[in-house]
């Protein structure tokens, strides 16, 4: 098991979770929590919520677990963190920077109570191959073109989740997307020609709820 230092400088600013929260309680104060200490079982290589390898956490599963609190704006140094699966919770406020975290290939937040993308939010996440934000109640957003930072982007879905304006020129350079699923938003007209030639496979546009309805 890492050193409580290790554990802490790794892993517990990204989130502030319920158990990671008490483990870093008990870390920082361990007079005051003894008998959580013995309560809870500190070897995060045991959960079966974190996957970890060689001495790194690579994976976070923590869908469907009823959590109702924010993500912390610091991230720590996660940088062996490949997926990150938090969806159909109640996590609330802006989604978090993940910028720090390169080797993130899929992130699942669908189903969340997040309320605002941040701008820049795809840049660093130059291993991302699979995002669903789909089913958050975001302040109105557009694509930006820091999407292009994920240049190995295959899927993307952004179901209901106050999407808006023009699908831009630069999403149908991204040479690896395969699936792009933005409906039920508010997107416009019209389709670009930027798509000619792409490998997309799969375009879902229904049900936008614009006036200028995407057409072509």
């Amino acid at each position: 098991m890492p050193s409580p230092e290790a554990w802490t400088e790794r892993c517990i600013p990204l989130l502030q979770l319920p158990r990671l929260a008490a483990i870093y309680l008990c870390w920082q104060q361990q007079t005051v929590c003894g008998s959580t200490i013995k309560a809870v079982n500190l070897d995060p290589f045991t959960w079966d919520d974190v996957i970890c390898s060689h001495d790194r956490v690579i994976a976070i599963n923590l869908a469907h677990s009823s959590i109702s609190r924010s993500l912390s704006p610091t991230h720590g140094n996660l940088t062996s963190l490949t997926s990150l699966q938090l969806e159909f919770n109640n996590i609330c406020h802006p989604l978090p920077r993940l910028s720090k975290l390169s080797s993130l290939q899929k992130i699942y937040l669908q189903a969340n109570a997040f309320d605002s993308i941040p701008s820049g939010f795809f840049i660093g996440l130059s291993s991302l191959q699979g995002i669903s934000l789909d089913d958050l109640p975001l302040t109105p957003w557009s694509l930006s073109q820091d999407i292009t930072s994920a240049t190995g982007l295959v899927y993307f879905s952004a179901i209901n989740a106050y999407l808006t304006g023009l699908i831009p020129d630069f999403v149908g350079t991204l040479s690896s997307l395969d699936i792009l699923h933005p409906s039920y938003n508010q997107l416009t007209s019209p389709l670009l020609s930027s798509f000619d030639g792409s490998i997309l496979t799969k375009l879902f546009l229904d049900h936008e709820q614009s006036r200028d309805k995407i057409s072509g």
